[in-house]
């Protein structure tokens, strides 16, 4: 598949992309044995008492390339599946990217990104969504991410799965509310046009009797 004549959608315009796809069976003879290493180092702290934890990537080899083995992305994927649990895409195979920091400048390293294909034939990236979002206190574990592509997880933003689907008893108060609200917008709307024809009827009267 040539990488260049194909738009994945959520990829970065501004990303170094290899063109090249690997199948998830090839990915996982790459990093099967290091996918759960220790994503984090606990070192001495200098500045206060204790330690602090440095994230610690374990890197293999992979088509000549060192890319990162023990990612909560692919973590997930392997032991989650594949699937949007929203939509249903499916992630079908695997890119390397580098992305730009804001200043232009390339990663050292690529990374994997797994790219799904929709019912109706596009090609969208596939994420690492929380589930219970972090601004809702949702953690940074395994146990709280969930497969999801670009497009849902973008709809959802910081809401719960709930707000996505649409099945919530809340949702379905609020949409009631915005119901009741739009059909005294429209009820208020048709007074103020009755006022408006009134006041244009008595205006043509007052020109006629002051002909």
């Amino acid at each position: 598949m040539d990488l260049e004549n194909i738009i994945i959608i959520g990829l970065s315009k501004s990303a170094e992309v290899k063109n090249k796809c690997y199948s998830i069976e090839e990915v996982y003879d790459a990093i099967k044995d290091n996918m759960f290493s220790p994503t984090s180092v606990e070192k001495p702290s200098k500045s206060k008492k204790g330690v602090y934890h440095r994230k610690r990537p374990d890197r293999v080899m992979l088509d000549g390339d060192m890319i990162k083995a023990n990612s909560q992305r692919l973590q997930l994927f392997y032991t989650k599946g594949f699937k949007c649990v929203n939509c249903g895409t499916e992630g079908k195979f695997f890119i390397k990217v580098k992305n730009r920091s804001n200043k232009g400048e390339l990663d050292n390293f690529y990374h994997l990104e797994l790219v799904g294909i929709t019912p109706s034939g596009k090609y969208v990236l596939m994420t690492k969504d929380h589930i219970l979002p972090k601004s809702k206190g949702g953690k940074d574990v395994l146990e709280n991410y969930q497969t999801m592509c670009f497009e849902c997880n973008n709809q959802k933003s910081n809401n719960s799965d709930e707000y996505l689907r649409g099945t919530t008893e809340e949702l379905k108060q609020a949409n009631a509310y915005l119901f009741d609200e739009n059909a005294k917008l429209k009820r208020k709307i048709a007074d103020l046009n009755g006022e408006v024809a009134n006041l244009r009827n008595q205006l043509k009267q007052f020109k006629e009797k002051n002909k």
